[in-house]
C-alpha cells in the first residue's frame, strides 16, 4: 500500500497598509513583502525604515511575531538610533519569549529617548518578565514620573503589583525592609 500526500499552497494573507495599496503577503508572488521593501530601498533609508516600522506594526498587530520581528530588524539597520524601532522589536522579542534580547531592545529604545514613558514602560515590562522586579520597578518609576500613552492607574497598577512580588521574593529570601525603605510610588491609582 502507497501512501501519497500532497502539500497544499498556503494561501496569502492580505493585509492593508495605511496610505499605501493593498499587497499580499508571500515569498513567492509578485507584491510580495520582499518586493514592497526593496522598492522602499529608493526612497532612502529613513523611508524604508518607516515602510518597515509600518509592516513590522501590522504584522505584529495580526499576530504574525517572527515576519514582524525581522520588519524591526531591518528598521533598526536602516535607522539604528530609532528608540521606536527598538521599542517595537523588544515587545515582539517579549511576545515570541526571547526575554533578555527584548530587555537590550528596550534598553536601546531608553538610550535613544530617555525622555519618553513608553519606552520605559516596555523596559520595565522586559525586566519583569526576565525577574529583574528591582529595575522593572524602577522602569515603571520612570514611566510614571514621563508621559506614557497607557493609562497612568493601570501601569500604577502594574508598578504596585510588581513592588508586591519584590516584597513577597524578599520574605521568602529572608531580606528585610521593602525595595527603598520609606519610598511610595510617584503616581498611584486614583481611589474610587
Amino acid at each position: 500500500m502507497a501512501i501519497s500526500f500532497q502539500i497544499k499552497r498556503k494561501r496569502p494573507v492580505v493585509l492593508a497598509q495605511p496610505k499605501d495599496p493593498t499587497f499580499l503577503v508571500s515569498d513567492s508572488e509578485p507584491g510580495s513583502v520582499h518586493e514592497y521593501l526593496a522598492a522602499a530601498d529608493d526612497f532612502g533609508h529613513g523611508e524604508a525604515a518607516r515602510k518597515a516600522m509600518e509592516l513590522g506594526g501590522c504584522l505584529a498587530q495580526s499576530g504574525y511575531w517572527r515576519e514582524a520581528l525581522r520588519q524591526f530588524d531591518k528598521a533598526t539597520q536602516y535607522a539604528p538610533d530609532s528608540s521606536s524601532a527598538h521599542e517595537q522589536r523588544a515587545q515582539v522579542l517579549l511576545e515570541l519569549g526571547s526575554v533578555f534580547d527584548a530587555v537590550l531592545a528596550a534598553e536601546r529604545a531608553c538610550l535613544y529617548s530617555p525622555e519618553w514613558g513608553d519606552a520605559h514602560l516596555t523596559l520595565a515590562r522586559c525586566q519583569l518578565n526576565y525577574g529583574e522586579l528591582q529595575l522593572s520597578l524602577e522602569s515603571f518609576d520612570k514611566a510614571l514620573s514621563l508621559s506614557c500613552t497607557e493609562d497612568i492607574a493601570s501601569v500604577a497598577s502594574e508598578a504596585e503589583e510588581t513592588d508586591a512580588l519584590l516584597i513577597e521574593q524578599s520574605i521568602r529570601h529572608g531580606i528585610s525592609g521593602r525595595r527603598i525603605p520609606g519610598y511610595s510610588l510617584p503616581c498611584s491609582a486614583p481611589q474610587g
